[in-house]
């Protein structure tokens, strides 16, 4: 069986409406887990840019764990930037539902 990819929004991490949206889409993939709880058990995590703060919450996701995957949407969730913990950063452009899942299971473990 092949592993699962963990993935952690927390509360408060993107806008509700975004949230379900985007939990909704990885919900229906076989190979994702959208977890609550323990977050230094996630393999991948999404956030929404906060403007001002986008460095000190890329630090903040690596602190506790440099071998996950930090998917930064913007506010209004339409692009996006994949952050890994060796300090490259993949801005992904326009983003739909889709292209998130496609991100998040390239993601090399």
């Amino acid at each position: 069986m092949e592993d699962r990819i963990r993935v952690r929004i927390r509360e408060g991490d993107l806008p509700a409406l975004m949230r379900q949206i985007i939990v909704d889409a990885l919900e229906r993939q076989q190979s994702i887990d959208v977890i609550t709880g323990d977050e230094s058990i996630a393999d991948v995590r999404l956030v929404a840019a906060r403007p001002g703060e986008v460095d000190q919450q890329v630090r903040e996701c690596f602190s506790q764990n440099s071998d996950r995957q930090l998917i930064m949407l913007d506010a209004d969730g339409r692009t996006a930037t994949v952050y890994s913990g060796d300090g490259t950063a993949q801005p992904l452009g326009e983003i739909s539902t889709d292209e998130l899942v496609a991100a998040i299971t390239r993601k090399p473990r």
